[in-house]
C-alpha cells in the first residue's frame, strides 16, 4: 500500500487510500462488511424476553429427551 492515511477525531474517521491500489468494488464490500459486523455486535444477545421465549419453547415439547435429563 502506498501512502495510505488515517485521521481519527471525536466525530469521524477519515481513511484515504490511493485509487491505483484499491478498486471501488473492494471499498463497497469493505463498508458492507463493517455495517454487518456493527449490526451483529449491537444485538442484545441476553435479552430477557428472548430467554423467556426459549424456556417456553423447551416446555412445549416435553416428550423429547434433553441432555440435562441424563
Amino acid at each position: 500500500m502506498k501512502n495510505p492515511s488515517i485521521e481519527i477525531n471525536d466525530s469521524e474517521y477519515l481513511i484515504k487510500l490511493p485509487r491505483a491500489n484499491f478498486k471501488l468494488s473492494f471499498i463497497n464490500h469493505l463498508f458492507k462488511r463493517i455495517e454487518a459486523e456493527q449490526k451483529f455486535f449491537s444485538m442484545n444477545l441476553h435479552d430477557e424476553e428472548d430467554i423467556i421465549s426459549r424456556i417456553s419453547n423447551q416446555n412445549r415439547y416435553p416428550r423429547f429427551d434433553h441432555l440435562d435429563d441424563k
